[in-house]
């Protein structure tokens, strides 16, 4: 497993493959800050199908994939398999967001 590690709130930043550009709302980057998920250098693609989030130890609600329109309440998540984060509520900041996942890579 996992640890999704760090928020990012606010600002641009152009990831990987440039997939999605995070420009407002809350996101979290899935990855353990140096070679899992995003942050492996052969990264892929999340399979949103498998991303399961618990915020403040209570199971989160995938509300779908690439929804940056819809209001999240508390405890809901949209993922974003090619960026390879979340986008969460803004009532859950602050809290400990942890996840499991799989995701694909380059590697054969």
């Amino acid at each position: 497993m996992d640890v999704c590690r760090g928020g990012y709130s606010g600002g641009g930043r152009s990831i990987k493959y440039n997939s999605h550009v995070p420009t407002a709302d809350h996101y979290l980057f899935l990855g353990n800050g140096v070679d899992t998920g995003l942050f492996d250098p052969l990264f892929r693609i999340v399979d949103p199908d498998t991303v399961e989030m618990t915020i403040d130890s209570l199971p989160g609600t995938n509300i779908g994939v690439d929804d940056v329109d819809s209001t999240l309440a508390t405890g809901e998540y949209s993922v974003f398999p090619k960026a390879g984060c979340i986008r969460y509520s803004a009532a859950d900041t602050g809290k400990t967001i942890t996840g499991t996942y799989l995701y694909m890579s380059d590697e054969f």
